[in-house]
C-alpha cells in the first residue's frame, strides 16, 4: 500500500482461532512496525526508530474492532501515542523520506490461541506519490 507522506493509514488484521473462527476478546494481539532503509524498529514508547538492543516498547496492543459486527478484528488505535486509528506517518521521529515500513502483528502470549499469526503487511511512504497529491488542482 502507497499513502502520502504525513499521512495515517489503517493496520487490520483478522485473527482466526484452530477451526477457522474469529478470535474475539483476545487482548495479546499487538504489533511491531521495522523500516527498511535502516532495518531499525518503532519504538512506541517516543514514536522513533532504534536499533533493537535500543527500543524500550517494541510491541503496542491492537484492539477489537467489534466483537458483535467485526469478530476476530483487530486494529491498531494508540491516541495516546500519536496514532489514533492507524499508523500515523507525521508521528515518527526523524522520519526517512520515501521508505517502506513492514508490519508484523503477533499474538503476545505463551498459549496462543490463534493459528494465523504471525500476520506481516507493508507500508510504502512519499516517492511520486507526494508529487501528484501535493500539485493537483482542487476544482469546485
Amino acid at each position: 500500500m502507497w499513502i502520502q507522506t504525513g499521512d495515517t493509514e489503517p493496520i487490520v488484521v483478522l485473527v482466526l482461532d484452530s477451526t477457522g473462527v474469529p478470535l474475539t476478546d483476545n487482548a495479546n494481539i499487538k504489533v511491531k512496525v521495522r523500516r527498511r532503509s535502516d532495518g531499525k524498529y518503532l519504538d512506541w514508547d517516543d514514536n522513533s526508530f532504534k536499533y533493537p538492543a535500543s527500543v524500550i516498547e517494541l510491541l503496542v496492543d491492537m484492539e477489537e474492532v467489534s466483537k458483535d459486527y467485526s469478530p476476530g478484528e483487530y486494529r491498531l488505535n494508540q491516541p495516546a501515542k500519536g496514532h489514533s486509528r492507524g499508523f500515523n506517518t507525521s508521528s515518527i521521529v526523524s522520519p526517512v523520506a520515501d521508505d517502506v515500513y513492514f508490519f508484523t502483528a503477533v499474538e503476545d502470549n505463551v498459549m496462543a490461541e490463534s493459528v494465523n499469526m504471525p500476520q506481516v503487511g507493508q507500508l510504502r511512504t512519499g516517492g511520486a506519490l507526494d508529487e501528484v497529491i501535493d500539485k493537483t488542482p482542487v476544482i469546485f
